[in-house]
């Protein structure tokens, strides 16, 4: 008998993400990920907050850039699991903990400075 795979419930503030990609950088959805093309970059983000353990709720493309980020409520911004700390003490990926709408559209902001 195989058992069906419970994946952990997706905080609200996760999206914020998505909003900020569609609403800033006019993405759109598609084949599970949000594209954009904003001032030149490509922008791509998929939401991988589903897969629990040490993987990250988002990992964003901006151009050849990887960015791997964890979403908090502003309150909690210090407050991460087990597998997400063995995921910033043990991954050299660009990682980054979240709280805002402007936080997200700054980072990428500097992402994209740096090109």
């Amino acid at each position: 008998m195989s058992r069906r795979i419970k994946y952990p419930a997706v905080d609200e503030n996760h999206k914020l993400v998505s909003a900020v990609m569609k609403d800033v950088y006019g993405a759109f959805f598609e084949y599970g990920a949000w594209y954009a093309n904003y001032r030149r970059h490509k922008i791509v983000a998929i939401d991988t907050s589903k897969h629990g353990g040490s993987m990250l709720d988002w990992i964003v493309l901006v151009d050849k850039a990887a960015l791997f980020i964890e979403i908090k409520m502003p309150e909690k911004r210090d407050t991460l699991t087990d597998g997400e700390r063995y995921f910033f003490a043990n991954s050299r990926a660009h990682r980054f903990v979240i709280t805002t709408k402007q936080e997200f559209v700054d980072l990428l902001t500097n992402v994209m400075e740096l090109k």
